[in-house]
């Protein structure tokens, strides 16, 4: 009993020790930037689970021992650790984290300390997706990330053309995307907003990892997770205008002006009396071309608790378009959850799903149309009905928007959920099963109209459905090596994957609906005669292995090697599977005694790099014998009328892998405590049997198989420069980046020596760029007669019409003078990023080039046809001896009409892509009405082009590089005035 009670004082007496010996400490978290409380803030006592977090208005109060240190950590900012001794108030003011070497890098299939980066790998944060107006985030890498390139299209809900390092293939060029480990096809379903980081991996060693897939470079998107340790709410809205760039068209006065001599050169009268009275007429451009009001709403949760870790958003992106009927509307739900179940056994997903509506307006009606309907037509007759314009080779364009009835729904979901495993301390297993599964319904209703007595017009009215669906799964395994042997540093990397793509549709069109109610557009709304149907579906698969090593000596020596084999469904058995290595070294000379005194330089490394990757992007079930009934072949069996079948195409089972094999030497550079960083690379990239069409002989009886043909090389630098400084109140950063391009074709096999673009006006041949311009070499105007006499024959030549150069010097104007005439290629790219804050004030001044590409102007060559409208370009044209000697005479055809040096223009550009003004508030109202932070911006984008170009924008976006730079029927950029706020409570 006595020993009890000693026991129960010794207990009483440490307990009060304890009680004693500890101390509550409180305080207050600041910005350095601008003296804002910061909520959130983790405060920790080092060493132990005991914390807690700072609250809406920046204060914390913990109990903690009297001896110790406290760590305050708060993303985006340098973590700080500060001493306990005997203090009761301990004020904290946290600086922002600059670019650190121990900042971890997403790469494929894990992460590395930056530090230890041995590929050419462009970063950029999410900060600069996140106030970006486009519905597509792609457009926020234009200038921002060395090595890429990133044509913008104004039309809503389309993506971008991007090319990392060149076009490195006749065929797709597009790079993978992968987002949270699931690899799409492009990134429409993404909210800017949700976006925490892009990664771009540019060469081999980075990309082989990927294997086929990441033949054209592979962009990383890493979304957002939770990170808060109190539930915090985030309020994005923006609202903005979006506004088309001028395109100028001649007045009705000046048109019929320009008809009128075109008339007399056609050796015809004079079409309009008295032009002057024609006035200014119908600007046909400004009939169909607005501006209109974008929306983007976006609110978000996260919280990380000490067994979960949650990220979820919903979201609206509303863009009605600058032509009615071409807009984009998409709403998004993103759930990114992670679970531990244990200490090492956690669970999670991230899942996006996607409702879209889109409308489908044909943009041949539009600016197909617009810049050739002539200005003496008005849009409407004196009846108020649709005028007739019943001249040249266009139509009435508000005409065509009205009676168009085209859209598409989409229904969406991508996403994964995955597995973690710890085991025997330095092992871990990831297993995850992606998925992108799509749903989309499209209808297109025309309805019985005519425009007036002519040919805009439908007699019969229809309806056209199609239903498609997409199934995508790819289940991933990998395990996880990480282990430091004294020196030594190791991380092996070993997986095996399998994907499977499917897709299906249907489709049926029914004429003669017996009623034109849109709740009556459906095929048993039509008649039966007539009525057309199909249905049919692809599907492709790859199973791969893998595997990764990374090894560092003294953190100075790095070596990176990795395999990846992939066989793919694509191509016939014996040619299915391709190997794919690379290796990578690096040279940390930071960690070097000689460069540790040199006390300005921060860090510095040098890299090489090669290695292979593989493309097997070309259509499915190539390899067979494939058949069709769509010919409409018949027999008679039976005394029975029979369906018969014919074969669509040559079988080749040779077809394999398309192959990269890319070099990269390159260095990275920290000066004055990492104030200063530069990135420099060389690279070297040639594609071998790239995937394209064979000509074969006419008596096979078709005119192409698809086969392994040719190379291509691409080869430059790309480099990124930056310096950032804070200095009292006042902190700014410049950045810069720029990328140089050599594309030349090396081979194309001995039986396809030309392969020719739309209507011949481009080529690709050995020796020259992919897509090149072909033409005439136009090097004047004649004057007059005795100067066609001197040059050498050129047929039907009269004065104002276009000199063509005699290359040959066969003394005859004829196909054989024809050459490259320019190339859409840019030799260099250039981007600026600048920042300027002083307090709670910050600007940002972003600028994107392109230099040294053509743009083959088709819209002013189509102006040579009859009855056309002009530019105002048109009003320098040649009208007499001396007036011009670069723009021909007016003429409907003829030699002015061919491809000419006088059709491409300049393409080159600089553009102010961005320029945004934003406020953080910090005030007292705000802390009463629970508001953590509030920011409120002013932005415009794509506000100006500095260039030569005379078309409606010199960004020309294309599918294809056989057709890049072509300027016809394009859905020009668009500038952007947005007002917006990101209010966290």
């Amino acid at each position: 009993m006595v020993m009890k009670k000693i026991l129960f004082f010794i207990f009483l007496l440490v307990l009060n020790l304890q009680l004693i010996a500890q101390v509550t400490i409180q305080g207050t978290v600041k910005s350095v930037t601008d003296g804002s409380t910061l909520p959130g803030v983790s405060i920790l006592l080092k060493g132990t689970t005991t914390g807690t977090v700072s609250d809406l208005n920046g204060h914390y109060s913990i109990t903690v021992p009297k001896k110790g240190t406290l760590v305050f950590s708060y993303i985006g900012f340098k973590s700080q650790e500060i001493a306990i001794a005997n203090n009761a108030v301990i004020d904290v003011i946290l600086s922002p984290q600059s670019v650190g070497l121990n900042q971890l890098v997403v790469i494929g299939y894990g992460t590395v300390k930056k530090s230890d980066l041995t590929g050419s790998v462009s970063s950029v944060k999410g900060s600069a997706f996140a106030l970006q107006s486009s519905d597509n985030p792609v457009m926020a890498l234009q200038g921002r990330a060395s090595g890429v390139r990133v044509i913008g299209s104004g039309q809503p809900g389309t993506s971008p053309t991007v090319q990392i390092r060149g076009i490195g293939t006749i065929g797709n060029s597009s790079p993978l995307y992968v987002v949270d480990g699931m690899m799409v096809n492009n990134i429409l379903f993404l909210n800017n907003n949700d976006i925490a980081s892009v990664e771009i991996l540019k060469d081999a060693s980075a990309t082989a990892i990927y294997g086929s897939r990441g033949a054209n470079g592979v962009i990383l998107i890493t979304t957002k997770k939770g990170s808060s340790l109190k539930p915090t709410f985030s309020f994005n809205y923006s609202e903005g205008i979006e506004k088309p760039f001028p395109f100028k068209l001649v007045t009705a006065a000046q048109y019929g002006q320009l008809i009128n001599e075109g008339n007399i050169n056609e050796g015809k009268a004079p079409a309009f009396p008295n032009p002057k009275a024609l006035g200014q007429g119908t600007d046909w451009y400004d009939a169909a071309v607005h501006s209109s009001v974008v929306h983007d709403y976006q609110l978000s949760f996260n919280q990380k608790t000490k067994n979960s870790r949650y990220y979820i958003s919903v979201g609206y992106h509303g863009n009605p378009g600058i032509v009615n009927k071409s807009g984009y509307n998409r709403y998004t739900i993103r759930l990114n959850n992670q679970y531990d179940l244990t200490k090492k056994i956690s669970i999670g997903h991230n899942v996006t799903f996607v409702s879209s509506h889109q409308d489908n307006m044909n943009l041949g009606h539009v600016f197909g149309w617009l810049y050739r309907v002539p200005p003496t037509e008005p849009v409407y007759d004196q009846n108020g009905a649709f005028n007739d314009v019943g001249v040249g080779s266009n139509g009435n364009v508000p005409a065509a928007i009205y009676y168009t009835h085209n859209y598409t729904n989409r229904l969406r979901a991508v996403g994964n959920a995955y597995l973690n495993i710890n085991f025997l301390k330095d092992f871990t297993f990831k297993s995850s099963i992606g998925i992108n599964m799509q749903r989309a319904q499209n209808t297109n209703f025309i309805p019985v109209y005519h425009v007036g007595t002519g040919s805009q017009k439908n007699n019969v009215n229809s309806v056209y459905k199609k239903w498609s669906m997409v199934k995508d799964w790819i289940w991933e395994n990998t395990i996880t090596y990480d282990k430091t042997f004294g020196l030594h540093h190791i991380t092996f990397l070993a997986g095996y994957t399998a994907q499977k793509n499917y897709s299906e549709s249907l489709i049926g069109t029914r004429y003669n609906l017996f009623a034109e109610d849109p709740s009556l557009w459906y095929l048993n709304a039509g008649a039966t005669d007539g009525q057309t149907n199909a249905n049919f579906a692809s599907t492709n698969a790859i199973a791969s292995w893998l595997t990764r090593v990374n090894y560092s000596y003294q953190d100075k020596y790095l070596i990176t090697v990795t395999m990846r084999s992939d066989a793919s469904s694509r191509f016939p058995k014996g040619q299915r599977t391709g190997y794919f290595p690379s290796a990578a070294l690096a040279w940390n000379l930071t960690n070097e005694s000689f460069i540790q005194d040199l006390k300005w330089v921060s860090y510095a490394k040098i890299r090489a790099s090669w290695g292979k990757v593989g493309n097997d992007k070309i259509g499915d079930f190539r390899y067979f014998g494939l058949a069709t009934t769509s010919l409409a072949n018949y027999a008679i069996f039976n005394n029975m009328l029979q369906v018969g079948s014919s074969v669509t195409g040559l079988v080749n089972t040779n077809v394999t892998w398309e192959t990269s094999e890319s070099k990269d030497i390159g260095f990275n550079l920290g000066l004055f405590n990492n104030k200063f960083h530069a990135d420099f690379d060389y690279y070297s990239r040639v594609t071998k049997g790239m995937l394209v069409d064979i000509g074969v002989p006419e008596t096979v009886g078709f005119s192409a198989t698809e086969g392994n043909v040719g190379s291509v090389e691409n080869k430059g630098i790309d480099m990124k420069v930056s310096f950032r400084e804070t200095r009292g109140d006042f902190r700014y950063s410049i950045g810069m980046t720029g990328t140089t391009i050599n594309n030349k074709v090396l081979d194309l096999g001995t039986t396809k020596q030309i392969i020719s673009g739309w209507n011949n006006s481009s080529r690709t041949t050995v020796g020259e760029p992919i897509g090149y311009f072909y033409g005439y070499k136009a090097i004047g105007v004649f004057q007059n007669q005795a100067q066609i006499d001197a040059h050498a024959t050129q047929a039907t030549a009269k004065p104002g019409d276009l000199i063509f150069a005699d290359l040959n010097h066969d003394g005859v104007i004829n196909a054989a003078d024809r050459t490259k005439i320019g190339s859409p290629i840019p030799k260099f790219m250039a981007g600026t990023n600048l920042m300027f804050g002083y307090k709670s004030f910050e600007l940002m001044v972003d600028m994107y080039g392109s230099f040294g590409n053509d743009i083959l102007n088709v819209k002013a060559v189509e102006s040579y046809s009859s009855l056309d409208n002009f530019t105002t370009q048109f009003l320098g044209r040649w009208h007499g001896s001396g007036t011009s000697n670069t723009i021909p005479r007016i003429t409907y055809g003829g030699q002015n009409k061919q491809w000419s040096t006088r059709w491409v223009e300049n393409g080159s550009f600089w553009k102010i892509q961005t320029v945004r003004l934003s406020y953080n508030i910090t005030s007292s109202l705000l802390k009463k009405v629970k508001i953590a932070k509030a920011q409120i911006y002013l932005d415009g984008e794509n506000l100006h082009y500095f260039t030569k170009y005379h078309g409606s924008t010199p960004e020309i976006s294309s599918s294809s590089p056989l057709v890049a730079g072509i300027d016809r029927k394009i859905y020009p950029m668009v500038a952007y005035y947005t007002f917006g706020a990101i209010i966290t409570f």
